[in-house]
């Protein structure tokens, strides 16, 4: 008897604590779900893998924003309070890749590097396509012009007479089916001459540059890319160590191949007057990135062995002392070749920034691909150097990026690039800092130019 009411004892107890296990358990529910704004849950939230990446977590000082102020959200139609930061979009290694605007959405093109398959991304669904299957192996480079439709493939083939490695260049244009008929398109063009050196496309996707060595220098020849013409000479020189990129108004910024202790330059070049204009100057480990229309370039100047970015403006910044100046720092350790202009907003310009020990020779060991980076991203304003974070990897998804071949979306909400380290595709969401607005900003200060310089940036002819 004594033994069945103890066991009537026992049944009560479980049943009573099984009871307060699921009381508990639903409080936790209703506190994450009715309550989740409240201190409690977001701590419970954080206990977990990512929790602080929780969309309900306000990034403080941020507002989200359309490249125009107006904190409507992201352009590309998706919603903003589940879209992540940062998203893988290939598991692949790609060549290069562009932004395609088509019926009112923006897609994303890219060119596999084993193959040369060219694929197509919609924004609002991330959905990935495939357009075309033509075989081009091992491509190094690919470029993007006219809205997508003409693609640039650069790859290496032996040559079968003197078993020597060629450089051949692939100007190659989409022939594709409609999307709802199920077939893949192809790729349909010729090689352009052997062992280009450099190409460059111009922002706007219209022209093409590229540069040849020459036993005495280097050719520089131009095709127009909507009208299928055939490349004609523009530019003859002694020189042939040079780094071009074609601007709107068909001018050139040549610099000069950099190197970590080399004084490098930078000049416009000019295909109708067949002039070449000095722009930067003495810079070690110089390498450069203008704007569309050349007014403003961004370059980098090896100090210390320290990546120093720097900007350049052809009119002048006003200074405080109301001289007229022509560089001005930029207080971000990067290399231009990790930045990119804005579109909507042609003020702003946004980078992967990285921080190094100073024995590294930069640029150099980045580009023999000795020396891996780890970025952090930043928007920057291009008249007063003022900048804004905007996010570091690590702390958001637990990875680090090389920031290569970055691009931005038509509207400035997104910053593509590939990683160097894997040759994969990101995109990460442009959350534009409060610090940074549209307001003219205050002049700014540096040193008063030499002479020297003041001539420089008028457009002294360097003879």
């Amino acid at each position: 008897m004594q033994e069945n009411e103890n066991k009537s004892g026992a049944i009560k107890w479980i049943i009573i604590v099984i009871a307060m296990i699921l009381i508990i358990l639903l409080g936790i529910i209703l506190l994450m779900t009715v309550g989740k704004d409240t201190g409690v849950a977001k701590s419970i939230g954080n206990a977990f893998p990512f929790g602080a990446l929780s969309p309900e977590a306000p990034r403080d000082g941020f507002t989200e924003t359309n490249g125009d102020g107006s904190g409507d959200g992201d352009a590309s139609g998706v919603d903003t309070l589940t879209e992540p930061l940062f998203r893988q979009l290939t598991n692949e290694q790609i060549a290069g890749a562009t932004t395609v605007e088509r019926d009112g959405k923006t897609y994303i093109r890219y060119v596999l590097r084993e193959n040369g398959y060219v694929y197509e991304i919609d924004t609002t669904t991330w959905k990935t396509r495939e357009l075309t299957n033509t075989q081009v192996p091992r491509v190094y480079e690919a470029y993007f012009g006219n809205n997508g439709n003409t693609v640039i493939l650069r790859y290496i083939k032996l040559d079968p007479l003197t078993r020597q490695d060629v450089i051949k260049t692939f100007m190659a244009y989409l022939v594709l089916p409609t999307e709802d008929s199920g077939e893949i398109g192809k790729l349909t063009g010729s090689d352009l001459l052997d062992n280009i050196s450099a190409v460059s496309i111009s922002p706007d996707g219209t022209r093409l540059f590229f540069l040849r060595p020459l036993a005495d220098g280097v050719s520089g020849s131009m095709v127009y890319l909507t009208s299928q013409e055939e490349p004609r000479e523009v530019l003859r020189n002694s020189f042939s160590e040079w780094l071009p990129q074609l601007l709107d108004n068909g001018s050139i910024i040549l610099t000069t191949k950099p190197s970590v202790n080399v004084p490098g330059y930078a000049y416009v070049y000019d295909p109708v007057k067949k002039t070449l204009t000095r722009l930067v100057r003495e810079k070690n480990g110089l390498t450069t990135l203008s704007n569309k229309n050349g007014e403003r370039i961004l370059f980098n100047e090896n100090i210390g062995n320290v990546a120093t970015l720097g900007l350049y403006d052809r009119k002048g910044f006003s200074s405080e002392e109301g001289t007229t100046i022509h560089h001005q720092p930029v207080p971000l350790t990067t290399l231009p070749e990790k930045c990119v202009w804005g579109k909507s907003n042609s003020l702003y310009f946004y980078c992967g920034a990285f921080s190094v020990d100073s024995h590294n020779k930069i640029p150099d060991d980045w580009y023999q691909g000795t020396l891996k980076l780890k970025d952090n991203f930043w928007m920057i304003n291009s008249t007063d150097a003022v900048i804004g974070y905007l996010a570091d990897p690590q702390r958001e998804v637990k990875m680090d990026f090389d920031v290569f071949m970055p691009f931005i979306g038509n509207e400035d909400t997104k910053f593509y690039f590939t990683d160097k380290k894997t040759g994969f595709l990101w995109v990460m969401r442009i959350i534009r800092p409060s610090v940074l607005t549209d307001d003219e900003p205050a002049t700014t200060t540096t040193d008063t130019p030499t002479p020297e310089e003041a001539g420089d940036a008028a457009g002294i002819l360097d003879n």
